[in-house]
């Protein structure tokens, strides 16, 4: 059997892992922390629990072909409820929404460079 050191238990990690093994390698994961997750864990102190891992999952959405590695690796699966909203991010100035920089939904990312493209060139062409 072939063998195969993977260095780190984060997410990249733990799915190259997972594709080794899949493809018949022998794998051996060495991590530094003592648990695996990289910077996706918590840990508690105290009484409480203190959440250091993500809080969004870049393409979870199913129309997303990054969906199916998140799948093949056990990360999502049908029984994982996902709220999908629709701003991720947006910018204010002086308390007034100035413009959304990013949403969720890659086919209205797409549409919104491209409509923002337009009016980039429709002022250029103005001077």
């Amino acid at each position: 059997m072939r063998n195969i050191a993977i260095v780190g238990a984060g997410i990249a990690g733990l799915t190259a892992g997972i594709y080794a093994l899949q493809s018949g390698f022998d794998v051996t994961i060495y991590e530094s922390h003592t648990i695996p997750g990289g910077a996706s864990t918590s840990w508690k102190r105290k009484g409480y629990l203190f959440e250091g891992g993500m809080h969004w999952l870049t393409g979870s959405s199913p129309d997303i072909p990054l969906n199916r590695l998140w799948r093949e690796v056990g990360a999502i699966d049908d029984s994982v409820a996902v709220h999908y909203r629709d701003v991720f991010l947006t910018f204010e100035y002086e308390g007034q929404h100035a413009f959304t920089v990013m949403w969720r939904d890659s086919t209205i990312i797409l549409s919104s460079f491209h409509l923002r493209m337009e009016e980039k060139s429709a002022n250029y062409a103005a001077i």
